[in-house]
């Protein structure tokens, strides 16, 4: 997905990809690689306002939503065996 996610409107846009085994990655919109994150398997974009305390908008997966504006977020926490943080 492409777009300015810091809450700030004169921000340029980022590039954001889930790439699978890859996990997270961020690029700016002239192609430097900017974060890579192994987080295990990751694979589904979910971009919203999770976190009310942050500005702007968060890419993350919920995994529960409960409607206060304070999500779950689902993350392999280990490469192997997975689990949920």
């Amino acid at each position: 997905m492409v777009g300015n996610l810091s809450g700030d409107p004169n921000a340029e846009p980022r590039v954001y990809a889930s790439g699978s085994d890859e996990g997270f990655l961020m690029w700016d919109i002239h192609g430097n690689l900017l974060k890579h994150v192994r987080v295990g398997h990751n694979q589904s974009q979910s971009v919203s306002k999770y976190r009310p305390d942050l500005p702007g908008l968060q890419y993350m997966l919920p995994v529960n939503w409960r409607g206060d504006g304070q999500e779950f977020v689902l993350l392999s926490g280990n490469s192997k065996e997975g689990g949920m943080i």
